[in-house]
């Protein structure tokens, strides 16, 4: 009897078993997802690349079924069919587009539905096959593949214009190397636009040097009461400049491109000038050039020559021409000339071999100048 009473047991058991995976399916199928379920065709003209039966549909971004099937054309290879089983609900339309996408980390591909306006007809199955939607021929496109297909296509352009590609390399050749031979040009106008728009301050140069004022000056025992103005001095533009300034070979020029000036070469000549006046105690005042205060003596200046004249004896070449104006009459004229060669073919040798001309310039110009004055005066009948 107790056999018997297991028996039943066990058997009661085995059927409450299979009654809850009866019930567990039947749940799955009506209620947890895999329902009734509304089936499309989708047809791809390209490569459908790593889709398979069970990838993921999404409408607008959300997952609204997967794939069911996956089916060859024999008489057309470059289509692919797949069967897309989704929920009912899905508003697929006539105007539904459909693509492929590639999601997470794995890049799984996934086919995606979107769009379709709300006027748009509901899109209709036939009585033997599920409705049709068609996907663009690069829906399947991979990102290596439309890599492959990019390049496909710039190669091709240049194929095709090989030649004005090999002319555009040719100029620009060109255009580098008339860089290159004017390269101090460029340097110059950069410097030059940056001074005149108070732009960044220009690289600096290694070297900066300036002139010195002779200590062997001429002074006088009795200084006259001239009062002498000094404007800057005034000369080409190439010498308008800090930089030092170069004649003949510019291969040879490039020897002399690591120092400038502490100044403009017609102000720092200015300044020195002024002060070789002053430091000779010949005159009452020596001053620069200001246009509010009418001038006694006024000493004009014009830059003939001022450079480094490259060649077998590279030498400092200096040429000034000075003049002593009194109210607006030009009454003495003189040219001072030096040619100093340069004791080393280099920035350095050049700055000294210009110093040591101007040097002796000022030496001579400074008692030229007190002596026309006191001439000027003793001839116009005033006292010296």
């Amino acid at each position: 009897m107790e056999t018997k009473a297991r028996y039943v047991l066990i058997g009661l058991f085995t059927l409450s078993v299979i009654g809850g995976i009866f019930a567990f399916v039947y749940w799955l199928h009506n209620t947890g997802g895999i329902g009734r379920r509304a089936e499309y065709r989708v047809l791809f003209q390209s490569s459908v690349s790593g889709l398979l039966v069970g990838s993921n549909v999404l409408f607008n971004g959300v997952r609204v079924g997967e794939v069911s099937s996956l089916k060859l054309d024999a008489e057309s290879p470059m289509e692919v069919l797949a069967t897309i089983s989704i929920d009912p609900s899905t508003p697929v339309r006539s105007d539904t587009a459909v693509s492929m996408d590639f999601q997470g980390l794995t890049g799984a591909p996934v086919i995606v539905l979107s769009g379709g306006s709300a006027t748009a007809p509901p899109l209709q199955s036939t009585d033997t096959q599920p409705a049709l939607l068609r996907a663009p021929p690069n829906a399947g496109e991979t990102l290596s593949q439309s890599a492959r297909n990019a390049l496909g296509r710039f190669d091709k352009i240049l194929g095709d214009n090989s030649d004005a590609v090999h002319d555009a390399i040719n100029n620009i050749k060109t255009f580098a190397e008339a860089l290159s031979r004017n390269s101090d040009r460029v340097d110059g106008i950069m410097a030059g636009l940056e001074r005149m728009t108070g732009g960044a301050t220009a690289k600096a140069q290694s070297q900066i040097f300036t002139f010195n004022v002779p200590q062997d000056i001429k002074k006088c025992t009795h200084p006259s009461d001239a009062e002498i103005t000094v404007p800057e001095p005034v000369g080409l533009m190439s010498i308008n400049s800090e930089r030092i300034p170069v004649l003949g070979d510019q291969d040879a020029a490039k020897n002399f491109k690591d120092g400038s000036f502490s100044d403009s070469v017609p102000a720092l000549l200015q300044v020195k000038l002024i002060q070789a006046l002053e430091d000779s105690q010949c005159f009452k005042s020596v001053a620069r050039f200001i246009e509010t205060v009418e001038p006694d003596v006024q000493l004009v200046i014009d830059i003939r020559k001022f450079s480094i004249v490259t060649g077998a004896t590279p030498a400092a070449d200096l040429d000034l021409s000075v003049k002593i104006a009194q109210k607006g009459t030009i009454v003495a004229s003189q040219v001072f000339r030096e040619h100093e060669p340069l004791a080393s073919a280099d920035t350095a040798g050049a700055a000294k071999a210009l110093d040591q001309a101007f040097g002796r310039i000022a030496r001579k110009i400074v008692p030229w100048v007190a002596q026309a004055i006191a001439a000027h005066k003793q001839s116009s009948g005033d006292a010296p």
